[in-house]
């Protein structure tokens, strides 16, 4: 079966050359979160997020605006609903934040005594297989080279990569920490029934990546690396 995938992603590749940012807001602005919603997002979607209904004396306003938006405001819909309306920035992937001050319990006289501020996370993706790859990978098996043979992990030999929100790379190699890069999509293509994605890094090196059921497949010269996630 490794060999198989081997094969597929070496031919594909062929053919194709031939043709955490919120919290350091927070502590900045010295504001107090009540609450917070943290969601993720596709780059090509809009977040639509109710804060209900207001009444006449009541208000809701942004005091901690979004770094990365293409638009992100407070829209009034019919029966005087609140709603937040976010448009990731074009070609925006990563973490973006806005924290919103609701003052309710105003009886038309008084100050308002309900008063709430909310932190919205909006974790913005490329696409699904984005969504899938952001978590943490053990290294399981490598198979290929010359050989054709496959290699495993072990207590003395182990790997961990991670993929995060905010585009970063860490790898360990033995619980060690060995890198922290950048991360970026260049491109993708089908190949049979798998989609491969070609990966970057601000290190200047790239290759392909697909998943295999649940499994992560990385190209790694003329083998593939396996790996099986674990957060």
């Amino acid at each position: 079966m490794m060999r198989y995938l081997l094969f597929v992603v070496l031919i594909c590749t062929v053919m194709i050359s031939c043709e955490k940012e919120s919290d350091s807001l927070i502590r900045q602005s010295k504001i107090t979160i009540s609450k917070s919603f943290d969601t993720t997002l596709v780059s090509t979607d809009t977040l639509k997020y109710s804060f209900g209904y207001f009444g006449d004396e009541e208000s809701i306003s942004i005091i901690l605006k979004s770094k990365h938006a293409k638009f992100c405001e407070l829209l009034n819909n019919n029966w005087e609903e609140r709603i937040l309306q976010y448009i990731p920035g074009i070609d925006f992937l990563g973490t973006d934040s806005v924290i919103v001050i609701e003052r309710r319990g105003s009886d038309g006289a008084s100050l308002s005594t309900n008063i709430d501020t909310t932190l919205i996370i909006i974790n913005v993706v490329k696409n699904d297989f984005h969504k899938k790859l952001i978590g943490r990978w053990n290294w399981v098996s490598s198979c290929g080279g010359y050989t054709g043979r496959c290699w495993y992990s072990s207590e003395n030999h182990y790997e961990q990569i991670e993929f995060d929100n905010n585009m970063k790379y860490i790898e360990k190699y033995n619980g060690s920490t060995v890198r922290v890069l950048k991360y970026k999509f260049i491109r993708n293509f089908v190949c049979g029934q798998d989609t491969i994605y070609e990966i970057g890094f601000d290190n200047g090196y790239d290759t392909y990546y697909f998943f295999a059921g649940e499994k992560l497949n990385i190209q790694g010269g003329d083998f593939i690396k396996e790996y099986r996630r674990i957060e």
